[in-house]
């Protein structure tokens, strides 16, 4: 006798949960992300990279902008890194989008992208 599975998968922050019912089997398929997707941002592609710290287990702020030049063929790209660390790995992934943003609108005090326009 087959038994139909009636339960609601369970998601989480870090796991994409992709389910779908069949001749009474479910079938799961799992994506774990290993970082939030990189996102343009006024002509400039802004990769979070958060790290995590070895001592206290908690994450650093970094992310990577880059600057693509169709016209003359080249890419360029620089990493920054904040000062302040985050709980998780998530909410260290926001930080460094916003921390990003700050830095192409010219709003941080010591990081600039000028060297890549």
């Amino acid at each position: 006798m087959k038994r139909r599975l009636n339960r609601a998968p369970v998601c989480s922050f870090s796991t994409q949960l992709a389910c779908r019912a069949a001749d009474d089997i479910l079938f799961i398929r799992l994506k774990t992300r290993t970082h939030m997707a990189t996102i343009r941002y006024k002509g400039f592609e802004l990769s979070p990279a958060p790290y995590q710290l070895h001592d206290t287990g908690k994450w650093e702020v970094r992310i990577t902008i880059t600057r693509h030049h169709d016209a003359r063929g080249e890419t360029l790209e620089k990493q920054f890194s904040a000062s302040n660390t985050i709980e998780t790995k998530e909410d260290a992934e926001r930080h460094a989008l916003e921390f990003g943003k700050q830095i192409i609108n010219g709003e941080h005090e010591t990081f600039s992208v000028d060297d890549l326009l």
